[in-house]
Parts: structure tokens; C-alpha cells; sequence
């Protein structure tokens, strides 16, 4: 008895220690002229280098001191607008396949967005639909304020705590149930 006890400590344990999928959406990266174009196929194909690059611009650093390094390491960063500009505040077009196919691949379930055109992005996509969103100024938006920027943080983190407790009580029902 006391093994089964042991063991049912550890499972339930582990369910606590889940933590739900999150991904998020700004408008589009962009890197000076002669960026070597292996460095910008990498922001696009692989995550962490995504991330490490993203937290040392200027929009990333302000996201890691909003969220915190552990909670933005946690996130799946993209872009609507994955082909880069080649100034700060060039744009390029949306992709909606391309949103559809990260909505998809991350099976999220918290999208968040940074700017008008990212929100814009996730609403006419389909495969979002169901899902939870939040949305945010753009992290560099003008006439905003790292607080603001740090109470949507807070209010994300919110989020995730509720999902945490709400996967710990239908786990904890689930297991009553099999009992």
C-alpha cells in the first residue's frame, strides 16, 4: 500500500508540473543589410536560435523583462510576416498559410499576439479558432510603457496559472474516477 501511495504522489506531482502550450505572434523580424541569409533561414526553421536572437533585439529584451526568462523560454515566438524586413520599421506581407501551419505545429493552447497585425492575422485564421487568445501592443509600440507591457505579462501568467489548477482538478477527478 504504501508503494501505491508513493507512486500516486509522484504522478500527481508530475500532472501539477504540466504546463499548457503558448504561442505567440508579432508582425514580422527584420535584420540589417548583409545579414548573412543562413542566419535569417535559421530566425525562421529553428526555435532557439529564434529566441536567443529575438531576446537581443530591442522588442525581445523588453518581452524578457516583461515575462521573465523561464515564462519566455516557454513560448513558441513567431511572426505573421515571416519573410524579413530590412529596417526596423519595414513591413512585409502577412502569410496565412504560414500562421496556419504554426497554429497547427504548436497546437497551442494560449495565443498571444503583439500589434494590431499580428491580432488581425490570428482572427481570420481558422485553425485558431476554439483556442484562447490575448493580445498586446507591440512590444516598441509608441506611447506605451514597459508597465503596461509587464501587466499583460502578468495577466498571462494569470492565465497559466489558472490552466495549471484547472488541469490539477480534471486530473484529480479523472483519477478519483478510476479508482
Amino acid at each position: 500500500m504504501f508503494q501505491k501511495l508513493k507512486l500516486q504522489t509522484h504522478t500527481n506531482m508530475n500532472k501539477i508540473d504540466q504546463y499548457p502550450s503558448i504561442t505567440a505572434f508579432m508582425q514580422n523580424p527584420w535584420f540589417p543589410l548583409g545579414t548573412d541569409l543562413k542566419h535569417i533561414e535559421m530566425y525562421t526553421t529553428n526555435q532557439e536560435f529564434h529566441r536567443r536572437i529575438l531576446a537581443r533585439s530591442m522588442s525581445g529584451g523588453r518581452l524578457v523583462q516583461a515575462f521573465g526568462p523561464e515564462l519566455f523560454n516557454k513560448i513558441w515566438w513567431d511572426n505573421v510576416a515571416p519573410v524579413a524586413a530590412d529596417h526596423s520599421s519595414g513591413v512585409t506581407e502577412v502569410d496565412n498559410n504560414h500562421v496556419a501551419v504554426i497554429v497547427e505545429k504548436t497546437k497551442p493552447d494560449l495565443i498571444i499576439t503583439f500589434g494590431v497585425i499580428a491580432m488581425g492575422a490570428i482572427h481570420r485564421c481558422l485553425y485558431a479558432d476554439g483556442i484562447q487568445k490575448m493580445n498586446c501592443h507591440h512590444p516598441n509600440a509608441r506611447h506605451r510603457t514597459a508597465a503596461e507591457l509587464a501587466d499583460f505579462a502578468i495577466r498571462v501568467q494569470g492565465w497559466v496559472d489558472d490552466w495549471k489548477i484547472k488541469q490539477n482538478d480534471h486530473n484529480h477527478i479523472r483519477t478519483t474516477r478510476n479508482r
